[in-house]
């Protein structure tokens, strides 16, 4: 039903529980010349092993195309976005470099690699390749995307925000873009139209740590402290594995005099990531405008005074033990599409009922890890990775704002796999384009 090659893709999607964005956004289909000699089973078996988690498979499966074709640019540009998504931006970007240099012409993978050198600290190359991607294709939403961010870095608020007006204008409504233009608002200190973006944020994903944790800062250069402190925690309690939320609640507890709180949030955020000071400090503070220049400077101070304090230990205080949960089961009772026929181009849920059967999550949080898939017969046409988000009371949904490449009209399936302490259970429904 689609022609063209297809990629390891990702869905422009917008989930109602908390999910991070992944860093190569959405890949569009049919962008790039046909496979060098024709076959995709390599790429079937890659996509398989990706959404079952198994990325050392799917990049197995790359090499060993590699090796048989080496100008196969698509298997270069899968396998970078694959080291993408395990944090081994160097090979990505060495992998990118690659694919756009066997087709220079193709605007999804300079998009690609705009996003690479982001990644690795190179936002003029990024700008340098994002650009040329979108005089190739205007609608290269990556390319918007990533240079927009990469103008955030520098601090050039006005480009970056013409980038996001131009997303805003294809209809695109998604939780990063409307927390790129808060993060462009709160540097250039227009505190209240940030927190207005963090709010349309959050009204996408109710349950987004990192949109939470981007509006504590707001709030907190605001001189809502309360606010900024309720935030944070909420952050770490949606997000608890994302270090920021910790480095921020540090600051704020510290600011409270709540010394101790303060500590082990600090250490916490080290302990998930060991040179977030080091990151901190490096950073160009008057590139991140006055207000949050200063306060970024200023908990990195802080910061510093604790882990001295502790002789540089980055291990977190001992804590009483707690008993370990006993071994859950996950029930899947339902998926379903809503509305029940999409028009093509048209945003859609999908809705996931389930059970567990540990009393001791029974209508509270439960953090699983769900993968979707949509596919045409026995072709994976778009994909999302495994990710681990927050659900709660026995429903998630997903907001699928639009597909990358529309496609057309017919019956598609919809497969949803989740997994939960050592289970997996997949089902599936049909996704029915009119």
């Amino acid at each position: 039903m689609m022609s063209g090659k297809r990629f390891l893709m990702f869905m422009a999607i917008v989930f109602f529980v908390m999910i991070p964005w992944g860093l190569f956004g959405a890949e569009r289909a049919g962008s790039v010349r046909s496979a060098v000699d024709g076959d995709q089973s390599w790429l079937r078996k890659a996509e398989e092993a990706v959404a079952q988690g198994k990325f050392g498979e799917a990049i197995e499966e790359c090499n060993r195309r590699i090796a048989r074709f080496p100008n196969d640019a698509l298997a270069y540009n899968n396998r970078g976005t694959l080291y993408a998504m395990t944090g081994d931006y160097k090979r990505a970007l060495a992998d990118h470099s690659k694919a756009v240099s066997l087709a220079p012409d193709d605007a999804t993978y300079l998009g690609n690699r705009a996003a690479a050198y982001r990644a690795t600290g190179q936002p003029d190359l990024a700008i340098q390749d994002a650009t040329s991607a979108l005089t190739i294709d205007p609608t290269e939403r990556n390319a918007h995307l990533t240079r927009a961010r990469a103008f955030t870095d520098k601090g050039l608020y006005d480009g970056a925000m013409a980038d996001y007006n131009r997303l805003l204008k294809m209809g695109m409504q998604t939780v990063d873009i409307h927390s790129g233009r808060a993060d462009v608002f709160m540097k250039k200190g227009e505190y209240d139209r940030a927190l207005s973006e963090y709010g349309a944020a959050l009204k996408l994903d109710p349950s987004n740590g990192i949109v939470y944790t981007g509006r504590s800062l707001v709030h907190w250069l605001k001189g809502m402290q309360d606010a900024a402190l309720a935030d944070a925690r909420r952050a770490t309690q949606l997000n608890p594995d994302y270090s920021e939320a910790y480095f921020h609640l540090g600051f704020y507890l510290h600011e409270r005099k709540a010394v101790n709180e303060a500590r082990s949030s600090f250490l916490k955020s080290m302990e998930l990531t060991p040179d977030i000071v080091q990151s901190h400090e490096n950073v160009w503070f008057e590139a991140l405008g006055p207000g949050y220049g200063t306060l970024l400077k200023k908990e990195v101070g802080v910061a510093k005074s604790y882990l001295a304090a502790t002789g540089g230990s980055r291990k977190p205080p001992a804590t009483a033990s707690r008993e370990a949960p006993p071994q859950s089961i996950l029930h899947i009772r339902s998926v379903q599409v809503t509305p029940a026929t999409v028009k093509p181009g048209a945003p859609f849920d999908i809705r996931i009922e389930y059970s567990a059967t540990d009393r001791a999550i029974q209508g509270g949080m439960l953090a699983v890890d769900l993968s979707l898939t949509i596919m045409d017969g026995p072709s994976i046409l778009f994909n999302l990775a495994p990710t681990t988000v927050q659900t709660q009371n026995g429903q998630m949904a997903a907001r699928v704002e639009h597909l990358t490449a529309s496609p057309k009209k017919g019956v598609y399936m919809v497969q949803a796999i989740m997994r939960y302490k050592g289970t997996m259970h997949t089902v599936r429904t049909e996704l029915r384009v009119e």
